[in-house]
């Protein structure tokens, strides 16, 4: 069982801020290094620094395998 009580513990405040930070480091990464996704994202008109909040997701593109 994984436990790490550091981010168990977060106020909600701080684990969103975490999960931002979190997205957007992952958006970044994909957009810089998967030219498919970066495709996708370019189509939608989203770079990585618009993701500021969890409410950015729903502006993320779905893909199907």
């Amino acid at each position: 069982m994984f436990w790490n009580e550091k981010y168990e513990r977060l106020e909600r405040k701080e684990l969103e801020t975490l999960q931002v930070r979190r997205l957007r480091k992952l958006v970044e990464t994909v957009y810089e290094k998967v030219p498919f996704y970066r495709k996708k994202l370019s189509e939608k008109a989203i770079v990585p620094s618009q993701i500021t909040s969890l409410e950015s997701l729903t502006h993320l593109p779905f893909t199907t395998k």
